[in-house]
């Protein structure tokens, strides 16, 4: 029975790109969750909640765009083949194109 090894580097890029998508995809429930909050309060006290709601949303993204970039910025070097290099070089982007992709769909969602 073969078993598959990661290399130690490989493993903690795995689990750093996993962890940061999935802070990043958190984003979506926030944003809706947010949105259906902000609807329930009379317009004088919108004003508020939207200050409240902009600076949470600004903290949330900025937390998740340095750990993509923490992510984007890890050099391996356990590469051999070309292949590999591409296929590394496009895995470790994932998490700021999960970013790039939630940030488009926040500024369609609400505009």
């Amino acid at each position: 029975m073969k078993i598959f090894w990661l290399h130690d580097q490989l493993d903690q890029l795995h689990w750093q790109v996993l962890k940061n998508s999935l802070l990043t995809l958190l984003l979506l429930p926030l944003i809706n969750l947010g949105h259906d909050f902000i609807q329930q309060f009379h317009k004088a006290d919108q004003i508020v909640v939207y200050f409240y709601a902009l600076s949470f949303a600004t903290v949330a993204f900025i937390l998740a765009f340095y750990g993509a970039l923490k992510t984007l910025h890890i050099g391996l070097a356990l590469t051999t083949s070309r292949l590999e290099q591409y296929m590394l070089y496009g895995y470790r982007h994932l998490p700021m194109l999960c970013l790039a992709g939630i940030l488009i769909y926040f500024s369609l969602y609400l505009f």
